[in-house]
């Protein structure tokens, strides 16, 4: 059965899309499993906190369209990617230390050389941009193993040491990639149908149409 909160959360992202003009701004990206919201100036981190949840964020900006049209925009997962590595949004972006370089040039030799041996493109779309490239496990989560090891950079390190283990339980997907996996495992594990989605289901046939009357304009 599908809570009230996933409907309500997908209604007022299909409303909060629409407003945003239905695509990646940067990539003209249509497919709504992988848009997501924005933060402009970069600050979607410190904003998701004071909010506690992404949902209750999404509830502001549903009845603040404005605001909304003034902070936001809409980005691929992959876009959004090359944005935070572009500009450098992440977390410890401001704490510019000597141990901090070195933490990031270790993190950056482990994911180069752990795709030496697990590939460096997109087992789907064959996207060879690194920024976009994660790794996933074949069979099982890859979360449950980050509960063992207690981040991703251990994990990433344990199988740089153990080459045979890396190529036979990871594989290399782009984040949009696998945004879409995961959206069709959620909804056979959920054992959903597209009718519960209706807001999104016409989203989906309005930005096709947009997308077809742009491509007709050119």
């Amino acid at each position: 059965m599908v809570s009230n909160s996933i409907i309500i959360y997908q209604e007022i992202k299909a409303v909060l899309i629409k407003v945003l003009g239905y695509h990646c701004v940067m990539c003209n990206n249509y497919d709504f499993r992988v848009l997501q919201f924005d933060h402009k100036k970069g600050s979607g981190r410190k904003e998701a906190r004071s909010f506690k949840s992404g949902f209750n964020m999404a509830k502001y900006y549903y009845k603040n369209l404005d605001i909304a049209k003034d902070r936001l925009q809409l980005l691929c997962a992959n876009c959004n990617w090359i944005k935070r590595s572009e500009n450098k949004e992440h977390i410890y972006a401001k704490i510019r230390t000597t141990q901090h370089d070195i933490d990031v040039r270790f993190k950056h030799k482990i994911r180069a050389d752990l795709f030496k041996i697990v590939g460096a493109k997109c087992i789907l779309c064959n996207n060879d941009d690194i920024r976009v490239l994660i790794f996933r496990r074949k069979n099982g989560s890859f979360n449950q193993e980050l509960n063992i090891f207690g981040s991703a950079t251990v994990v990433n390190s344990y199988y740089r040491k153990n080459p045979d283990r890396a190529r036979s339980n990871l594989y290399t997907i782009c984040w949009n990639c696998s945004y879409i996996q995961e959206y069709k495992k959620r909804m056979e594990r959920e054992k959903m149908k597209y009718h519960i989605y209706k807001s999104l289901t016409h989203l989906v046939n309005i930005c096709r149409e947009q997308e077809l009357k742009e491509s007709v304009s050119f």
